[in-house]
């Protein structure tokens, strides 16, 4: 359990990292794979997660914009996680 946001923070921080290292791995070949049969594509893995940093913030009232991406390269999705991340800290350090 986190007592300060900054704690929360500095473990966001590294956590999003290895996400960003993730994405950038990825080939906009692999964005079409699924993980299970029948089961979400990384693609929409992708632009999940980012939808979800803007989704939950915006439910708990910090200021930000709820998005719902639709990426179809990683360029793209890399770009906008950083967008979307940089969103979401900006709204929790002003919370």
């Amino acid at each position: 359990m986190f007592q300060r946001i900054s704690d929360f923070i500095e473990i966001w921080e590294m956590e999003s990292k290895a996400t960003l290292n993730v994405f950038e791995h990825l080939t906009d070949s692999s964005l079409d794979q699924s993980v299970v049969p029948g089961g979400r594509t990384l693609g929409r893995l992708a632009n999940h997660i980012m939808e979800t940093l803007t989704e939950m913030p915006h439910k708990l009232h910090l200021w930000i914009e709820e998005e719902k991406p639709d990426l179809k390269n990683v360029q793209d999705i890399v770009h906008g996680y950083k967008i979307v991340e940089k969103n979401f800290l900006n709204a929790l350090r002003t919370k």
